[in-house]
């Protein structure tokens, strides 16, 4: 049974991801599945990919993370930076960017930002960064 789904995806890529998150979590049949976690990476190769990101491209992905809340009281998402605090030069602008495009979970209080650092990021100690 699955009960958290983690992933990765660099700063750069998250405006495009939508459908994928989308499809994604619709197959998940797990009645235990709480969490959905998203590691974001800092390649952004001086590109600001938040500004792609739009709510409009994210109202699907936003009204599907309240149907799996509605099922799961403690269910939550969680996008950490793990980029050791590199989110896009500015934690909080990439929070609120966020925070806009899924305005419902937000809202709710389901949507979580957690700054983690090196040492406990075990997607740097793997090499996968």
């Amino acid at each position: 049974m699955l009960k958290r789904f983690e992933f990765t995806v660099s700063l750069f890529s998250i405006s495009r991801i939508h459908e994928w998150i989308h499809h994604t979590l619709r197959t998940i049949t797990s009645p235990l599945f709480n969490e959905l976690v998203i590691w974001i990476l800092d390649e952004t190769d001086g590109r600001t990919p938040l500004s792609a990101m739009n709510a409009d491209s994210w109202k699907a992905v936003d009204a599907l993370l309240g149907v799996l809340a509605g099922r799961n009281p403690d269910f939550g998402v969680t996008f950490r930076d793990g980029s050791n605090g590199n989110f896009s030069g500015d934690f909080n602008t990439a929070r609120r960017h966020i925070e806009s495009c899924l305005p419902l979970s937000s809202l709710k209080g389901f949507v979580r930002f957690e700054l983690v650092p090196n040492v406990e990021n075990r997607f740097k100690k793997m090499g996968v960064l």
